[in-house]
């Protein structure tokens, strides 16, 4: 677990199916995106956005007292995207040879396969010492 100095205060803004939700949340940015998962499985997107002061100071159009807020993350289901990437990239194999297709897919999975190991590592949770 990490100290407090790394938590941080996030808006979180949350919209669909007819409804528009806005929360403050504080917490390290990327435990503040797997917490809002749960909306973008629900269907909703997400956007989240950090609060920071500006090193600039207040721009003059902006209305005294407002705070800077960076986005860090618009969450969405993005399951069809994919899927359709997916499919383009299967149907373009149609213009090489069966060894060269099976070349290709082979060297796409190893490469997924490399992300999926390097998320997972994320995931796990960091010992202190």
């Amino acid at each position: 677990m990490s100290d407090d100095s790394t938590k941080k205060n996030h808006i979180v803004s949350v919209h669909g199916r007819g409804a528009n939700h806005c929360f403050m949340i504080n917490g390290e940015t990327q435990d503040v995106a797997n917490r809002c998962q749960v909306a973008v499985d629900a269907g909703f997107e997400v956007w989240i956005y950090l609060i920071e002061a500006s090193n600039m100071g207040q721009p003059a159009y902006t209305p005294t007292g407002s705070l800077n807020l960076r986005r860090v993350y618009h969450l969405y289901d993005a399951m069809e995207k994919y899927h359709d990437e997916i499919h383009s990239t299967i149907e373009s194999l149609d213009a090489h040879s069966l060894e060269a297709s099976k070349k290709y897919i082979t060297h796409m999975i190893e490469q997924l396969q490399a992300e999926a190991v390097k998320l997972n590592e994320m995931d796990q949770p960091t010992t202190g010492s």
